[in-house]
């Protein structure tokens, strides 16, 4: 089956092709696979870089604020703070552990590593609801311990409290729209890569 070199394709673009042809992928599909392929390594390599800058800035903007205040509430924050972020990247790490590079340069390799890392997407889709609920709950309870102990009118803690609510609103609205979004393409991919992986074990006569 022959492709454009060039042309970007999806998974369900390249399972239609395949079976449209009715024949073996040739040496430029491969090719173009494999350069999808690398081009999602790169990907997965800037997403990978940006997390751990964003860790680093996080941690260092919260311990700054913990060292100049000095209050307690202030010092637990940047606990459950370094304590979310040590979560995250437990299963960051865990999770993309055999999705960087395929085990050969081949069709199958290919797929497969496609594949590990659409499940990989979807375990993330799965797991990113429970730790928002966490972080919100751990921040929440920060956020009470820290109005409680601070001096202030009922008016000035019914102002700051209708702000904080109104933001958490608008951030929870927002996070459950993008992971709905993100859970329903993980699926999508994961399901057009089975497929895929179907095609090539009725190819290779169900090896």
């Amino acid at each position: 089956m022959s492709v454009e070199p060039e042309r970007r394709q999806d998974w369900r673009d390249w399972s239609a092709d395949w079976q449209a042809a009715g024949e073996p992928l040739d040496a430029a599909a491969v090719r173009a696979i494999g350069r999808q392929v690398r081009r999602h390594t790169v990907g997965l390599a800037v997403l990978t870089a940006g997390e751990a800058l964003f860790t680093v800035v996080a941690l260092v903007y919260f311990g700054a604020v913990a060292w100049r205040a000095g209050t307690g509430p202030d010092w637990t924050l940047l606990g459950l703070v370094a304590t979310l972020f040590a979560v995250i990247w437990s299963f960051v790490l865990r999770n993309r552990r055999g999705t960087w590079r395929p085990e050969a340069t081949s069709t199958r390799s290919f797929v497969e590593l496609s594949y590990a890392r659409a499940v990989a997407k979807r375990r993330t889709a799965r797991f990113l609801p429970w730790f928002l609920a966490g972080e919100v709950a751990a921040v929440l309870a920060v956020v009470v311990w820290q109005t409680a102990s601070e001096p202030a009118t009922w008016a000035r803690v019914t102002a700051t409290w209708l702000w904080r609510a109104g933001a958490l609103l608008l951030f929870l609205t927002a996070a459950a729209g993008l992971l709905t979004w993100f859970r329903g393409r993980a699926e999508r991919e994961v399901a057009e890569l089975e497929e895929l992986r179907r095609l090539l074990a009725e190819e290779h006569g169900g090896a």
